[in-house]
């Protein structure tokens, strides 16, 4: 859609007029009129930007990737090592291997197993541990010899 209004084209500049820079200049409200259409059309096509608004939006847009991936480094955990290995943490516990290649630790509690006259074993589900322990740890030696 487009309208003209004759009122407010310049005067044509003709030839001799161009020659002698004589040609009528534009009034003030010709001016705002063409500043208004020229406002409005930007707005129109997303806003007035500047030619390095764009830098600085990559800029900015790099720096954010930046922040958020070091971040990301930051709360990451280490890696697993296996235990008994060169770098790995050291074995703490007796372990019995089994036949899925898998390690079972083990506790004993009580007196050692060449001694003792009764041989019971826990296991244990996912709630509990290899210390945990039914039998108190500190009952006399006179009463586990008669356990």
């Amino acid at each position: 859609m487009a309208t003209t209004s004759t009122g407010m084209r310049p005067p044509v500049c003709n030839s001799v007029g161009k020659e002698h820079h004589e040609c009528i200049q534009a009034s003030g409200k010709q001016l705002a009129l063409l500043f208004v259409a020229l406002y409005t059309i930007a707005v129109g096509g997303g806003g007035i930007k500047s030619n390095v608004s764009g830098i600085f939006g990559t800029v900015l847009a790099v720096l954010l990737m930046g922040f958020v991936a070091w971040g990301y480094q930051a709360i990451q955990p280490p890696a697993s090592k296996i235990c008994g290995s060169p770098n790995g943490s050291t074995i703490t516990a007796p372990r019995i291997k089994l036949r899925d290649g898998r390690n079972l630790a083990y506790k004993e509690h009580g007196v050692p197993k060449d001694v003792a006259k009764h041989k019971i074993i826990f296991v244990h589900g996912f709630d509990a541990c290899r210390h945990d322990a039914y039998v108190a740890k500190t009952l006399s030696p006179v009463i586990v010899l008669y356990l």
